[in-house]
Order: C-alpha cells, then structure tokens, then sequence
C-alpha cells in the first residue's frame, strides 16, 4: 500500500511541474538572413585558481518571422521546438532599440530644396 502512495504522489508531483522554457538576453549581431537573426549572449564566468571574472560569449541564430529585429537591439530568446538544424530558439520581446535617427541614405538630406 506504501509505494503505491508513494508512486501516486510523484505522479501528481510530476503533474504539478511545469517547465519553463530556457531563456537568456543577448544582442543582435546580425541579421542578414531571411527570418533569422544572429544573437551573441554574454555570462560571467569565474576562474577556480584565480577568482577572476571574465565574460564569456555564445551566438544563437534565432527565429524572427516579422524580421523587426535590427543590429545592436537587446532581445529575449526562448527555447522552442526545432526550426532548422541550427535554429532552436525565437525572439520572445524586444527589451531595448538602437536610436537609429533619420533613416535616410548618408549625404541625402530629408529636407526637399524649392
């Protein structure tokens, strides 16, 4: 009787869990793809020996079926089924933009001369 209490009590346990995605914060490198973005994610990392801190850097490609992410945009990225061989994860929100100012091409100016 004990261990089929035991058994039921994981099964609601396990019931009761629900995993959270994995998730990090990064910065748009590149987005010359179509629907994919570049995204390098920065952690700290500690030396044993020395105590030292030092950063340490992966790059995520990462889905973007809007394409509304630009170079230099801090992004949320979550884990989500496989989109393609190297893609595994989609922008979940866009925390911070670039200023980029007027979008014209350089020496064009906006203002029209009459």
């Amino acid at each position: 009787m004990h261990a089929l209490h035991v058994a039921l009590a994981k099964r609601n346990n396990m019931e009761k869990n629900t995993s959270r995605r994995q998730s990090f914060v990064g910065v748009v490198m590149k987005t010359a793809t179509k629907d994919t973005v570049a995204v390098r994610v920065d952690r700290f990392e500690k030396n044993a020996k020395y105590k030292k801190y030092f950063v340490r850097s992966k790059n995520y490609l990462v889905h973007d079926p809007e394409n509304i992410a630009k170079v230099g945009d801090t992004v949320t990225i979550v884990a989500t089924r496989p989109i393609s061989k190297m893609k595994h994860f989609k922008i979940a929100k866009i925390d911070k933009t670039i200023d980029r100012g007027d979008s014209s091409p350089r020496g064009v100016s906006s203002v029209t001369a009459e």
